[in-house]
């Protein structure tokens, strides 16, 4: 910042969007660096999850502290963002920004942050985001935004569907991935409707205890 650099942009594909996502809690650890202002901003593109649920809320924590700012786009049915799995304690770090079209246009911002701000946030995952999608597409992690992310882009080159398909083993994780998600947002759901109907439950108790009998002879 004293040389006049006001703002850090980290951003990386795929591989690289893990890579960035490590570089920048790297880089917000790092308190003198921050002492006169400067920002970070984070953004990655069809990203692997990088840490677990503690390493998630510590980097959205020390995001919002300092005032940076975090974005991790993700494309239709990107197999990707779908890996390592959450059952086995990843969890990615938000904020998520859902391009469901090939459009590449109107991206949806995610509800994945839940408490206050900067001081009890916790990170979660949208359901109805990239979650939501229960097959998945190669293609859709091969062109972000309307840019080409392939190795080679050349219109004369083109990929067979064969080339695209993953293996069965990481078909198998993309699956269970989905099921565990939605399994754990039903049960959410759940909890919800049950924990509503206990809190309705004494005021319903209290009308009936206020109402009088009346016997007319």
């Amino acid at each position: 910042a004293k040389k006049g650099i006001k703002r850090i942009l980290i951003t990386g594909h795929s591989l690289g969007g893990a890579m960035a996502t490590i570089a920048a809690a790297n880089l917000v650890s790092q308190n003198h660096l921050f002492s006169h202002g400067l920002k970070i901003l984070l953004y990655t593109f069809g990203a692997p999850r990088v840490g677990n649920m503690q390493f998630a809320d510590w980097l959205l924590a020390s995001f919002c502290r300092g005032g940076h700012e975090s974005y991790r786009v993700t494309h239709k049915r990107d197999p990707v963002p779908h890996v390592p799995p959450r059952s086995i304690g990843y969890l990615h770090v938000p904020r998520e920004v859902w391009y469901d079209n090939d459009g590449n246009t109107n991206g949806r911002i995610c509800n994945d942050v839940v408490g206050r701000p900067c001081t009890d946030l916790t990170a979660k995952e949208d359901p109805r985001c990239s979650n939501s999608a229960r097959l998945t597409s190669v293609r859709d992690h091969l062109n972000y935004l309307g840019v080409c992310t392939k190795c080679s882009c050349v219109s004369s080159e083109s990929t067979s569907d064969e080339e695209l398909r993953l293996s069965p083993e990481l078909e198998w994780i993309v699956a269970m991935d989905y099921n565990y998600q939605q399994s754990r947002h039903m049960s959410r759901l759940l909890s919800f409707q049950r924990a509503s109907q206990r809190a309705l439950k004494p005021v319903e108790e209290n009308e009936s205890s206020t109402k009088k009998t009346f016997i007319i002879c």
